[in-house]
């Protein structure tokens, strides 16, 4: 059988680890190995994980000082063993039939990844949602791949929810950005550049916990430079790939725009007016929000009407409470 490698980076989840590595343990697919990188956890978290270690022999444990995310996800792939692997979030689940169906998707279709619907689930108001639309086709093939992780269509920007072949990560030299905060759309964006094909199932087998944690100003700004770090550099290898012309020229300056606008909007939700206004005034005077403008036409209506509101500070923000008193949330 197939081997398939499931990276999990961890970090302080003691409360959550236990319900994802049971999700993973009970796979009806057999044939898997579970990358644990502790990524320098200081509370139960990996006492947790070398429990799981003890009873599963297919869980394996790798201590490394705290580094963040993206080189937790980077150590995790240096000591993989599989033809296929798949990344899990510490505080996430998948349905028990996760790895089989995509498995057995992606071999028959012979596509480099695989992506599955997937749902977001709010612990503090105890409702799921799904994220996105149904997917519209069995696979798409060449450009049409980076154009659908560019208007976020049918590739979604989460690096979960997908597996990957290995080789084909490996042929384009495909890990993860460090010292920033968006390394899934970064690595997201690039294997959609690289792909030749990929496949969906129209299944939601990926569950992604929502926790509100405390998200400060600060937080927000580093947000809004390291998005306009991923993108710029995916702007760099479009260039070298001679694929940044026509409709992913425009695609990718919508896509631009809709990333700094999502920012502005979770702000507005989230904090109090004063650090909302700071955010705003970095947002339009640090990246290239306004700049790119006439780009936004090929955006959603919706995202075209936030993104006029968006001239008018106090505006942006009385929309976004109004909404969230209407149940309205933004994940």
């Amino acid at each position: 059988m197939d081997l398939v490698s499931i990276i999990v980076p961890f970090y302080n989840v003691e409360l959550y680890l236990h319900d994802c590595l049971v999700s993973i343990m009970q796979q009806t697919y057999p044939s898997i190995e579970v990358i644990l990188v502790n990524d320098g956890s200081t509370d139960g978290s990996r006492c947790i994980a070398e429990g799981f270690c003890r009873q599963d022999s297919r869980f394996k444990l790798i201590d490394q000082p705290n580094s963040g995310v993206s080189a937790a996800r980077n150590t995790g792939l240096r000591h993989i063993s599989g033809e296929y692997v798949v990344f899990v979030d510490s505080d996430d689940w998948l349905l028990a039939t996760f790895v089989e169906i995509l498995l057995e998707n992606i071999k028959a279709e012979n596509s480099d990844f695989v992506c599955s619907r997937l749902a977001y689930f709010n612990k503090e108001r105890n409702q799921s949602h799904i994220y996105g639309k149904a997917f519209q086709q069995a696979f798409i093939e060449g450009r049409e791949i980076l154009q659908a992780s560019l208007i976020v269509g049918d590739v979604p920007t989460p690096v979960w929810a997908k597996i990957y072949k290995v080789s084909f990560l490996r042929e384009f030299q495909l890990t993860f950005k460090g010292g920033i905060v968006n390394e899934d759309t970064l690595f997201t964006s690039l294997a959609s550049l690289y792909a030749r094909k990929v496949s969906f199932v129209n299944e939601v087998l990926y569950y992604s916990l929502e926790r509100a944690g405390s998200i400060s100003r600060s937080s927000y700004q580093r947000l809004l430079r390291d998005m306009d770090v991923a993108l710029s550099e995916l702007k760099d290898r479009m260039c070298d790939a001679e694929a940044f012309h026509g409709n992913n020229e425009a695609y990718y300056y919508a896509r631009y725009v809709k990333a700094m606008l999502y920012n502005l909007l979770q702000a507005a939700q989230r904090l109090t007016y004063r650090e909302y206004a700071e955010i705003h005034s970095y947002c339009f005077n640090h990246t290239h929000y306004s700049e790119y403008s006439k780009w936004v036409r090929f955006l959603p209506v919706y995202h075209r009407v936030f993104f006029y509101i968006s001239y008018a500070k106090p505006l942006l923000y009385a929309a976004l409470r109004v909404l969230n008193k209407t149940g309205f949330y933004m994940h």
